[in-house]
């Protein structure tokens, strides 16, 4: 290594290695002082929620606390370096959603370190927030990207199975919940046999929900035409239709869907018409091309007109 790389290698990192140094410096001191030393560590404060109505939602606060040991330096050392090492804090009855609990040296246990003994915890205290834990029924809400495939189409609306979930958790969580969407399921993976499965969306909800994986039936059939011609394009309600000429006065236009329910169809209930706003104003011997609507398909039945307008003529006054 040159001279030049070496001072770029020290500085990379300068704060943790100089932390490092003094962490061992400190440690080899620790170690050359002869008999039982006082010292202080930080240490964990960990909360043992015996009470299964109540769950704690914030702290607690501090979360790590001053700890000075008495005992010899090793064994001090030890218990410093044991991850398990924390201030235990049992909770076997709520009081208050906000309680401020005093620690007890006796919940830092020292057992299996000889002649360690905990003199004192500073602060003394923590803050405690706490809810009561409550249970409800969630309905889901359907969430779905991308198109079926083009052979497939629908025959009902597709639903969720189950359509509900149970949540638990703190209360005033759980009040700010009314429903629950579903990670969105990809409607191109359907297969002839129309079941997806999916996840309940939970991204920061901190609620435990059950279940957690659900079943998306999309009811499918293969999908078919069928045509349909000379339908009468009439004028719509409120106009009357003595005195206004269409033309063409008929349409043809195609029915897709799933099969059954295309064929399904009564075509004597189709309505082709041409709506009533837009034949608003017009004159006598007037020729307007104006848009033609249709009523009568059924859900799940799309429909395809040859043409989307027509031209109408108000007769001339006799």
């Amino acid at each position: 290594m040159t001279v030049g790389v070496l001072p770029r290698v020290l500085a990379r990192n300068w704060r943790l290695k100089l932390a490092a140094v003094g962490m061992a410096v400190f440690l080899w001191a620790l170690v050359r002082v002869e008999g039982p030393t006082p010292q202080s560590i930080s240490v964990p404060v960990r909360v043992q929620l015996l009470d299964s109505d109540f769950m704690l939602v914030d702290g607690p606060a501090p979360a790590f606390v001053n700890v000075r040991f008495a005992g010899p330096v090793r064994e001090i050392i030890r218990l410093a370096l044991d991850r398990r090492t924390a201030v235990m804090v049992p909770i076997t009855d709520v009081t208050d959603t906000d309680m401020v609990v005093v620690l007890q040296p006796g919940w830092l246990a020292v057992e299996g370190y000889p002649g360690v003994q905990v003199e004192d915890i500073v602060p003394s205290t923590i803050r405690l927030h706490l809810e009561q834990i409550e249970t409800a029924t969630i309905a889901l809400r359907l969430n779905t990207t991308g198109e079926l495939p083009s052979r497939l189409a629908l025959t009902r609306a597709m639903s969720l199975q189950p359509g509900v979930v149970r949540v638990r958790g703190a209360a005033s969580r759980v009040a700010a919940v009314d429903t629950l969407d579903i990670l969105p399921v990809n409607l191109s993976n359907v297969s002839d046999q129309g079941v997806l499965e999916a996840t309940v969306d939970t991204a920061g909800l901190g609620l435990q929900v059950v279940p957690i994986e659900v079943t998306v039936m999309v009811p499918v059939e293969q999908s078919a035409d069928r045509r349909v011609v000379g339908i009468p394009v009439r004028a719509g309600d409120g106009v009357g239709a003595g005195g206004i000429v269409i033309a063409p006065p008929s349409v043809d236009l195609t029915l897709t869907g799933a099969r059954t329910r295309v064929d399904g169809v009564n075509v004597s209930r189709l309505r082709v018409f041409v709506p009533s706003y837009a034949l608003l104003g017009m004159r006598p011997s007037e020729e307007r091309r104006v848009p033609i609507h249709v009523e009568g398909v059924p859900n799940f039945v799309t429909v395809k007109m040859d043409v989307d307008s027509v031209m109408v003529r108000r007769q001339a006054d006799r």
